[in-house]
């Protein structure tokens, strides 16, 4: 694909053809024009920096004024005591001018930036007590007078995690509880849980969470993500479906149920009990073998990573185990109803 050149006013967001220095490739190949040093985007971002203009605060405009205007009014005051004394009383200029001096330099405030710099450090001690450090004294007396602030939201307002806020597939929509990457939350639609997720949206948090590279971990009580913020998301989103959950049991059903089957056939016609639970050790170390590795894909964080499946709570087993049962019971049944018919038909 070759990239199309853009009219020399275009913004800086809306240059498309142009890849700027720092900036991470995730994949693909190009050919370009390099630029280095100044010539880049961050080149000149350090430039502007480096000629940046010192921004007057609401209190130094005030001083500013205030020096401007008590400047006026101490020349006013000298040169009326001098045009006094010299033109009215007659005293001598040198003399007049000396007191004119002398009367200007006394009405300084020099006590000004003393009261100043002790009004603006306390200021500076008591935002401290709340956990707000202020390098420059000024800038205390600009927070008291802000009226907007401008802030980028990302890490400052939000947390900059991405989450699925509701589901739309073939008709069928539903709604995601839960905020962040915390698979805490349920999938209702108009307000009521559902109890059975449509097969669309079954088929899109499915999609989303096998074709997902990102992985969902727990670290100091935070959930995290390690991978693309949209994958993430969606990946967190199948587990608020409980689809991690669900292949879990559903993978368990399937070891139990082996493991109850394997015992029960090695014989067609009599039961497990009447040939002995130990009549082959062997089978009881291929049942212990698949029994841990249903327990390293249930319980190891690496191998739900691999196999995208999650742990299930020690209730969760009943029902498993109830299924193991079942097939049991079954096996059983047909050994008898095997039995019953040979002995009918050899009768007859």
């Amino acid at each position: 694909m070759r990239a199309e050149p853009l009219r020399p006013d275009t913004v800086l967001a809306d240059r498309r053809n142009m890849a700027y220095s720092s900036t991470l490739v995730h994949y693909g190949t190009a050919t370009g024009v390099v630029a280095t040093g100044q010539g880049t985007e961050i080149g000149r971002i350090s430039e502007l920096l480096a000629h940046t203009d010192v921004l007057a605060t609401p209190l130094t405009r005030r001083i500013t004024r205030f020096s401007h205007w008590l400047m006026w009014a101490i020349l006013g005051l000298a040169a009326l005591t001098f045009a006094v004394g010299t033109f009215v009383h007659g005293q001598s200029v040198v003399e007049m001018f000396l007191a004119a001096v002398a009367l200007a330099v006394a009405m300084i405030p020099e006590g000004l930036v003393v009261v100043l710099t002790i009004t603006l450090a306390i200021g500076v001690s008591r935002m401290a007590r709340r956990n707000a450090i202020i390098r420059h004294l000024p800038a205390v007396e600009t927070l008291g007078s802000t009226t907007v602030i401008c802030s980028d939201k990302t890490g400052t307002l939000t947390r900059n995690e991405m989450t699925v806020q509701r589901l739309w597939a073939a008709g069928a929509g539903a709604e995601v509880g839960g905020v962040g990457y915390a698979p805490q939350g349920a999938l209702s639609h108009d307000g009521q849980p559902l109890a059975l997720l449509p097969p669309a949206l079954d088929e899109l948090l499915r999609a989303g969470l096998l074709c997902n590279d990102a992985v969902l971990r727990e670290q100091g009580g935070a959930w995290r993500i390690d991978g693309e913020p949209t994958e993430g998301a969606l990946l967190v989103a199948a587990r608020k479906a409980e689809l991690h959950e669900a292949r879990t049991i559903a993978l368990a059903v399937f070891a139990v149920g082996q493991s109850f089957y394997l015992l029960n056939m090695r014989s067609l016609r009599h039961s497990m009990w009447r040939l002995g639970l130990m009549s082959n050790p062997w089978i009881w170390v291929g049942i212990a073998a698949m029994m841990a590795s249903q327990w390293l894909v249930t319980y190891v964080p690496v191998m739900n990573t691999l196999f995208h499946t999650a742990p299930i709570a020690a209730a969760e087993w009943l029902p498993v185990l109830a299924v193991g049962l079942a097939i049991h019971l079954v096996v059983g049944a047909e050994k008898l109803l095997r039995k019953t018919l040979e002995g009918r038909a050899a009768v007859g």
